[in-house]
């Protein structure tokens, strides 16, 4: 007799599209960490890339919890905030390191607690970047709104 997957076939597609996405994520910001400080074109193409993957990463998360969905918007948040203020090719390579650790650490396929999370804000901050620019209006397009950072 065949034994049928628990795993309904959507859920299992989700995961596999889940971790492709995470892994094109990782290898994304591991290029940013090796181009930091020496090929600033390379670390703006590594970190379009990423960004490019945390946006797949995003249409997959209902699917996920809370904490990791609010950790994948500090990401994000960190990413978008660099971009805005047109200082990509200037991430240092302790920046970049930040990043790739919030990546491979922190957005994963296991369930993230409010403990992990936590430790994202810590590095987020410790990385320089505002933990709660993701949520706190859009200061390049709409500059009559400050950010509540």
């Amino acid at each position: 007799m065949e034994e049928k997957s628990r795993v309904p076939p959507e859920c299992a597609m989700n995961m596999n599209a889940l971790r492709t996405w995470w892994k094109c994520a990782q290898k994304a910001a591991e290029g940013m960490e090796q181009a930091a400080g020496q090929d600033p074109m390379q670390l703006a193409l590594a970190t379009g890339d990423l960004d490019l993957a945390l946006a797949e990463l995003w249409k997959l998360r209902v699917n996920r919890d809370v904490n990791w969905q609010t950790i994948l918007n500090h990401t994000q948040g960190m990413i978008r905030q660099a971009f805005a203020e047109k200082r990509v090719e200037l991430l240092t390579p302790d920046q970049c390191a930040a990043i790739r650790g919030i990546v491979e650490n922190h957005l994963g396929t296991s369930t993230k607690s409010i403990d992990d999370l936590n430790d994202v804000i810590d590095l987020v901050e410790k990385a320089g970047f505002d933990p709660y620019g993701a949520i706190s209006g859009d200061p390049v397009n709409d500059p009559g709104q400050e950010g509540q950072g």
